[in-house]
């Protein structure tokens, strides 16, 4: 197996590849567990340290960094055939503040290559589901 590193631990706040939802919300933050990467998954936890109640579901997506550019990854298997479980997961207000969360991408993306990745979900705010807004980690197989 490869030596797995974690280069980033950083939280990054951004906007996601492409899609148009808008920065994560102040006190919003993800952060992988250390010791839980690997190539097939990883336990991310969520915080929030705001004054909102927020929504994340189980959808999640994978860019790899190409040339210094963010690059959504394909999956590897049949785009029609994937489905995400309609789970809500609140965190904050009258829920837990911070909650962990076991992500793995293998069945959907494959088993990851070394490089730069960019981990993103995207949550709600718990009385209204129509604005979207993302949280991003990165970090690096080596």
């Amino acid at each position: 197996m490869k030596n797995l590193f974690l280069l980033l631990f950083t939280v990054l706040v951004l906007s996601g590849c492409g899609n148009d939802a808008p920065v994560a919300k102040d006190g919003i933050t993800m952060a992988i567990k250390e010791g839980t990467l690997t190539n097939g998954g990883a336990t991310v936890i969520l915080k929030n340290e705001s004054n909102e109640t927020v929504v994340f579901t189980s959808f999640f997506h994978l860019e790899r960094k190409e040339g210094g550019k963010w690059q959504g990854l394909p999956y590897t298997i049949d785009e029609s055939i994937v489905a995400w479980e309609e789970i809500a997961y609140p965190l904050g207000g009258e829920y837990e503040n911070e909650l962990e969360l076991a992500i793995e991408w293998e069945w959907l993306y494959g088993t990851l290559d070394e490089g730069e990745y960019r981990l993103t979900k995207n949550y709600f705010l718990h009385d209204d589901y129509e604005k979207e807004f993302t949280v991003s980690v990165e970090f690096e197989l080596e």
